[in-house]
Order: structure tokens, then C-alpha cells, then sequence
């Protein structure tokens, strides 16, 4: 094929391309934090502009020619073909990868596949068409560092048994039998005041589950240190009711040692709401470099 006809065939495509691309209602989370610019639906990938990605991503762009470099922090080496420099359609290399999907132009601005450009970084690509959210974070698993057993105090053993003794003793010595029997009737009033309680706490939880009909399926826990030591959660959502659930809310709250909120986040599932038996996958970053107790929460739209 001659070049000037691989010219016009490559023109045609791009054009093809871009008259069926479409801008897509969905939102996109890089490193948990909104994406701000424009998101175009061709076929079935999602094109991104390239410098705004690429800032938001916090990777460096190089271009020689045709050839356009997507670099993660630290440097690679982007191993083109000088032929590729001067070649008749731009080509994207992403991490050091060459990208086989097409680069298009629109708006004075290159435009780039966003599921290969992150993937090609080695950051995670998740879609969820229930919620039409797009997360494109970069994780490292570490494992939970176990905690030192507490060493006993020397003689402490000793002195808990001396301590024992003497309550036993105390025991056997004191009040009459009047006494006891009191004692006796106090503790079944506190027992049936804790089963009141219990049955309290569970008619409040059959009651918020009738309410919401949303569950968390899964709760993970990992550290991330992309950029900073931060604090990555995982939570995976379920509907479980018979019909559609729309515009619903989820809120992560990090808890400290007291069950104190230290951080809190709101992720809205959006007008596409979650079919019947649907699953959407959320991730948060905790920037403060501490673990905490996660904690998922549902805050469902007035009727």
C-alpha cells in the first residue's frame, strides 16, 4: 500500500472515530480525587484529554513528532521508532508501552484512551456501568503489620492470684443472707434490662435494613504510597432489594481507637443508579498516612 493511500486510510478512520465519538456521563476518580476535564465515548473506550490527564495522573508528557511519551514519576524510557517520528498517524506510548488504540485530535488537543494510558502507568482501571464511575488508582498491597504480644510485668502473676484470694475471701465473709438475695435480684434486673437492650438494637437494625436497601459485600484495607504514605480502603456494594436503587449516597467514615470520625468522604451513586442484584466496587485514599477503622454508611434520597 502505497503512503499516500495509507495517509487517506488512516484520515478516514480518525474521522470515522471522531463522528461517532460522544462526551460520557460518567465520572472518573483519579488517585480518589475528581477528574475535572471532558470524557468522549468512541465505540466503546473512553478518551480523556491528554494533558489534563497526564496532570491529574501526575505523569510527564514528551512528544517528538508523531510520537507522544506518557511518563510515570521517575522516568522510563519510551522505546519508539524513529521511523514513528515522521509516521502519517500520531502514536502514544504509555510507561514505556506502545498503545494500539488510535490517538484523536478534537478541540485543538490530543485526546488518549484512558483505560490503556492507565493501565500502560501500572495504575488499576475499574468501570462499574451500574454507577458509571471510573477509578484509576495505582495501589501497593501491604500487609497489616502484626502488633508485639504485651510482655507480662515480672511478679504481676503473683499478685493478681494474692489478689484473688483475698476478694474470695471477702466474698465468703460479707453481708448476711438478705444481702445475698438482693444482690441475687439485682443481677436478674440487669440481665433483663440487657435483653431489653439487645432487642431494642435488633428491632432498630430490622428497621434500617426494611429502609435501605444497600449492603457492603466486601471491606478491604490497604496502604498506597503513590505519592505520600496514604491509606487506602476498598468497599465493594450491593443492592439487595427487588428494584432499582437511584441517586443514593455512600459515606466512608475512618474511625480512630474511641470509633471517632477522623476523615469522611461521600461518593454519590448517580441518576444510573444500581440494578437489582448489582455490585459497584469504591476506593478512597486516607491522607493523613494513619490506619484507621473503616466504616460504610448509606444515606438514601427523600421520597
Amino acid at each position: 500500500m502505497k503512503r499516500t493511500e495509507r495517509i487517506a486510510l488512516f484520515l478516514g478512520m480518525t474521522l470515522f472515530l471522531l463522528w461517532s465519538a460522544v462526551y460520557a456521563d460518567v465520572s472518573v476518580y483519579i488517585h480518589n480525587r475528581p477528574f475535572s476535564g471532558p470524557v468522549m465515548k468512541v465505540a466503546r473506550d473512553f478518551y480523556v484529554p491528554l494533558h489534563l490527564f497526564a496532570k491529574a495522573f501526575g505523569a510527564g508528557v514528551r512528544q517528538e513528532g508523531m510520537v507522544i511519551c506518557l511518563l510515570p514519576r521517575g522516568g522510563v524510557s519510551c522505546p519508539f521508532q524513529e521511523s514513528e517520528k515522521s509516521g502519517s498517524q500520531m502514536v502514544l506510548y504509555s510507561g514505556g508501552k506502545r498503545v494500539d488504540k488510535a490517538v484523536l485530535t478534537k478541540g485543538g488537543q490530543n485526546w488518549i484512551p484512558l483505560r490503556e494510558a492507565a493501565l500502560g502507568l501500572g495504575a488499576e482501571y475499574h468501570y462499574s456501568p451500574a454507577t458509571g464511575i471510573i477509578d484509576v488508582i495505582a495501589p501497593r498491597s501491604v500487609a497489616a503489620t502484626p502488633q508485639p504480644a504485651a510482655s507480662p510485668v515480672a511478679g504481676s502473676d503473683k499478685k493478681e492470684d494474692s489478689e484473688k484470694k483475698e476478694d474470695s475471701q471477702k466474698v465468703k465473709d460479707e453481708g448476711t443472707s438478705a444481702e445475698k438475695d438482693k444482690g441475687a435480684k439485682d443481677k436478674d434486673k440487669g440481665k433483663e434490662k440487657d435483653k431489653d437492650k439487645d432487642k431494642a438494637a435488633q428491632e432498630d437494625k430490622e428497621k434500617k435494613e426494611e429502609k435501605i436497601p444497600l449492603e457492603v459485600a466486601k471491606l478491604d484495607f490497604r496502604d498506597d504510597s503513590f505519592t505520600t504514605k496514604e491509606v487506602r480502603v476498598s468497599a465493594v456494594v450491593k443492592n439487595i432489594s427487588s428494584k432499582s436503587v437511584d441517586n443514593a449516597v455512600i459515606i466512608l467514615s475512618l474511625l480512630d481507637g474511641n470509633d471517632k470520625p477522623v476523615h469522611q468522604e461521600k461518593r454519590p451513586l448517580g441518576t444510573v443508579g444500581m440494578r437489582q442484584t448489582a455490585t459497584a466496587e469504591f476506593y478512597w485514599l486516607n491522607y493523613t498516612g494513619i490506619k484507621l477503622k473503616p466504616k460504610i454508611d448509606f444515606e438514601m434520597p427523600k421520597k
